[in-house]
């Protein structure tokens, strides 16, 4: 994962201009590479100085920042989504190890949060050999009123540990809050019929319902073949929903959407995955 600093270095690179004349009057040429190597921290009022003298915004900068995150965003959701798929112990394993490794280098937290999430996959899925603790995702999540991708991201693998109560609210304002960013609108959606699946699974139809309503009212019914995956997900929901009811027609509609994600789609690990979960609620 690309740090602050080395984000910085690319900057002050791109720009053509030596450490020298970036840290002149500011800190130390010395300083401005350890921050750049991520051997050191700066203050804020020194970052922002800094960032002048490369001609750089914060907003700038930010939006640089989000590029990168989104790169090991996605690198980490893939190598999670492989492991856990195709039941690796060892690539889960790895995946675990070098997240606590990033995390005792950098201290950053979002490094700690996702091997947390790496080590619930691993008890999940064979033997609880770790210790785990989701407190610190939630407070995580609780405190950041406006969630990104990485939020969800946490939100979307950790669903299964929120409050009844918190998973539907949380599902409804998901949902109502529309987004710009057309990815971010997907992974909301996503969120937010997990949590609905969640709410199933608690026997909670209620307040699952609701969220199923509104998704299929507000959002399914503009009919934007963008969201067909989300729409394509909210009818597998449904359908589990419908079984939950004691009518037989859940099973056949949660087969056929299993059967366009395996055979139309090609999504074999994904359909694999909501497989696992169908034969869960076809046992309860």
């Amino acid at each position: 994962m690309t740090s602050t600093g080395e984000i910085f270095l690319n900057i002050r690179k791109n720009k053509g201009l030596t450490a020298k004349e970036v840290a002149h009057g500011i800190i130390s040429p010395q300083f401005l590479r350890k921050f750049e190597n991520n051997m050191s921290d700066i203050s804020l009022n020194n970052f922002l100085e800094l960032l002048a003298r490369v001609d750089t915004t914060m907003i700038e900068f930010v939006s640089e920042t989000d590029n990168t995150i989104d790169v090991w965003l996605k690198s980490v959701e893939y190598d999670l989504d492989v492991a856990f798929n195709s039941g690796n112990s060892f690539l889960l394993k790895k995946f675990i190890e070098e997240n606590e490794k990033s995390f005792a280098e950098t201290r950053e937290k979002r490094f700690f949060l996702v091997s947390l999430v790496g080590k619930f996959y691993y008890n999940h899925s064979f033997h609880a050999v770790y210790e785990m603790d989701a407190a610190p995702i939630l407070e995580h999540l609780r405190k950041i009123e406006q969630w990104g991708k990485f939020e969800l991201f946490l939100g979307t693998y950790m669903y299964l540990f929120f409050e009844d109560e918190e998973a539907f609210i949380y599902g409804n304002q998901l949902l109502k809050k529309r987004h710009p960013s057309f990815e971010i609108n997907q992974w909301r959606n996503d969120l937010a019929l997990h949590f609905a699946l969640k709410l199933i699974q608690n026997n909670n139809l209620g307040h699952a319902e609701k969220i199923l309503s509104f998704y299929f009212s507000r959002i399914a019914s503009q009919h934007d073949t963008s969201y067909i995956h989300n729409d394509l997900f909210a009818k597998f929901v449904q359908g589990i929903f419908t079984m939950k009811t004691g009518n037989k027609q859940g099973s056949k509609q949660v087969e056929e959407i299993l059967s366009i994600f395996h055979d139309v789609l090609g999504y074999t690990d994904y359909a694999n995955k909501l497989n696992t979960l169908y034969i869960f609620f076809q046992n309860k």
